[in-house]
């Protein structure tokens, strides 16, 4: 994980800096240069995540279908948003970044669904 990191941290500051040269001269081929920095960050990072997700997986049991295992995926997906958000701000992208953080928001909403339906059938049980 440590030579992930820093093989990350290495491509990161290479193409800020990249990107800083270029972004007054060629603005799009600074964009498209983030873009790939930023997808190869994406696909570096998936199999230590899913690692993540497995073991949390397993930490929860049985209750990964449960209302642990809701909450824990609606953490998941609103911190993989706002470091998305986070990203394209610090991109300058600001349209994109509120782009991002209402795609989270309607994914968040999805993932807790299970919650909602309990919720409003636990309203419906009390009012009947």
């Amino acid at each position: 994980m440590d030579k992930i990191f820093w093989q990350i941290f290495a491509v990161l500051c290479g193409t800020a800096a990249l990107c800083a040269a270029i972004r007054k001269e060629q603005p799009v081929w600074a964009g498209l240069c983030a873009l790939a920095a930023g997808i190869w960050v994406v696909m570096r990072l998936t199999p230590p995540v899913w690692s993540l997700i497995e073991r949390v997986r397993a930490l929860a049991g049985d209750s990964v279908t449960g209302t642990i295992g809701v909450l824990l995926r609606c953490c998941l997906v609103a911190w993989c948003a706002e470091l998305a958000g986070t990203v394209c701000a610090e991109a300058g992208e600001a349209g994109l970044c509120e782009k991002v953080a209402w795609a989270g928001r309607i994914c968040v909403a999805l993932c807790c669904w299970p919650l909602l339906e309990g919720l409003f059938s636990l309203v419906l049980d009390f009012c009947a």
